[in-house]
């Protein structure tokens, strides 16, 4: 049906299909179906398939050491370079050459051993060059790349990056994103929503666009406006018109409170002045009420006392009864 090889492959080949060779490697030549050795390897060779050098050793054969002043003694299998690093007070890819005795030192925490650095804002072989001035905190010795990030307002590898103008307060170091500001969009917040313009993206789309959504560059109407209106100007020009009407509304509401505050003004200054006339005819009218009520009260006076005076002088009782 497949072709595939059931009862295993002769010796010294492997695979569904037998078609592959064991690995010369192997101690015995000999491998299993998978192309697992049998009985291990050859001195200086490992692996399951005996097809990479053993811990130190490189090369065609595997047959050279890694330099001892690799870090962990630990090199490429096929070039011998330090994969690493190297020991302190050495350099280049297999760590053959000693550092200069002006190279200053630092603590590095997790060998607990004084290693090669160059001193903050340096880098190069003989710390000789000068790192980006973007760089937070120096940069790497290796290649000057700022490995410890980028001072605010810059991205990249080697922070020459500017970070967008819609960004809060910077952006991130790998691509640039960040958090915008009120009227920015965007992973870099580098361009304007959709319902602000300008350069800075800081004006409002007029209110009469249709979803109040206008056009970045100039404040115009994307989806038109709203109502029956059907010019096309840009807000700029929309807004000062709608200025000037603002203006004018302003002007007739103000000519309105004057003329009615100097209104009330001429009319109690009127009342004002009618004040002291009707005044006197009112203490006149007082006056002569006051008199005519005198008079009458006299004359009831006299007329109860002539009343009286009749009275004691008609016939009595008394002398009826006698």
């Amino acid at each position: 049906m497949n072709g595939y090889c059931r009862n295993g492959c002769y010796r010294g080949f492997y695979g569904s299909f037998c078609d592959s060779s064991c690995s010369g490697n192997c101690a015995k030549i000999e491998c299993l179906q998978s192309g697992i050795c049998i009985g291990g390897c050859k001195p200086n060779w490992s692996g399951e398939r005996c097809d990479r050098c053993e811990f130190g050793h490189y090369g065609p054969d595997c047959s050279k050491l890694c330099s001892r002043n690799c870090k962990r003694q630990t090199c490429d299998n096929v070039t011998g370079s330090c994969r690493y690093g190297c020991i302190n007070g050495f350099y280049l890819d297999k760590c053959e050459k000693s550092c200069s005795l002006l190279c200053p030192s630092t603590l590095n925490g997790d060998s607990v051993k004084y290693e090669s650095e160059c001193p903050v804002g340096k880098y190069g072989t003989y710390c000789n060059k000068t790192c980006n001035y973007n760089c937070k905190k120096g940069c790497s010795r290796v290649n000057g790349l700022c490995d410890f990030g980028c001072i605010t307002g810059k991205f990249g590898v080697d922070c020459l990056r500017n970070c967008a103008d819609g960004c809060i307060s910077g952006c991130l170091q790998e691509d640039g994103s960040c958090t915008c500001k009120t009227g920015w969009q965007g992973h870099k917040c580098d361009e304007c929503s959709q319902t602000h313009y300008g350069p800075q993206c800081d004006q409002l789309c007029s209110p009469i666009c249709i979803n109040r959504i206008c056009f970045s560059n100039n404040g115009s109407c994307i989806r038109g406006l709203q109502s029956n209106l059907t010019d096309e100007k840009p807000y700029s020009e929309i807004d000062q018109i709608l200025e000037n009407y603002s203006t004018a509304l302003y002007g007739v509401i103000a000519t309105l409170c004057i003329s009615i505050i100097v209104n009330i003004v001429l009319i109690f200054r009127n009342i004002r002045q009618k004040f002291p006339n009707k005044e006197k005819q009112e203490t006149s009218r007082r006056n002569s009420i006051q008199y005519a009520n005198t008079a009458m009260f006299a004359e009831v006076e006299a007329n109860a006392g002539y009343q009286e005076l009749g009275q004691l002088s008609q016939p009595s009782h008394y002398d009826e009864l006698k």
